[in-house]
């Protein structure tokens, strides 16, 4: 999962994609969205498990964040489409993930567990996940001579 979506400016084109994933590798599951407005990240508990630690983001996990957003095999899969230029726009973009704008989604840390299994250590930040709200949309293209119509 992703942040909430972000869509590429006219000047930044998206890269040809590469192949599709299999669809027999996907995972179907049944849930429910969180209530909104979401919890904010000083409610939100950590999820423990025997080699993960789901946690809120911080913002000191920028730096950890930049190395993912800057891998364009990881960055293709996004809205975005594209990794960040630069360390100041990996703030810019993740700035929704933190006080006070943290209720508008629900982002959290993927980190490996600590060393010796200590639950209270979480280790590397190697991903992200979550969800947020956002509005849909359509649209079309009409060839430029026929927008009168």
């Amino acid at each position: 999962m992703s942040p909430a979506p972000e869509q590429p400016t006219p000047s930044e084109p998206r890269p040809a994609p590469g192949p599709a994933p299999d669809p027999a590798s996907f995972v179907r599951v049944r849930t429910t969205r969180p209530r909104s407005p979401f919890p904010p990240n000083s409610a939100r508990q950590p999820i423990i498990t025997p080699r993960l630690i789901l946690r809120a983001l911080t913002p000191e996990d920028i730096p950890a964040l930049h190395v993912l957003r800057t891998q364009p095999e990881v960055m293709r899969w996004t809205a975005l489409g594209r990794p960040d230029a630069d360390l100041e726009e990996t703030r810019r973009r993740m700035e929704r993930s933190y006080p006070p704008n943290d209720t508008a989604s629900f982002n959290f840390a993927i980190c490996a567990r600590g060393v010796d299994g200590d639950a209270d250590a979480a280790g590397e930040l190697i991903g992200i996940g979550g969800c947020a709200l956002t509005k849909g949309s359509f649209g079309w293209s009409v060839k430029s001579e026929l927008s009168f119509c």
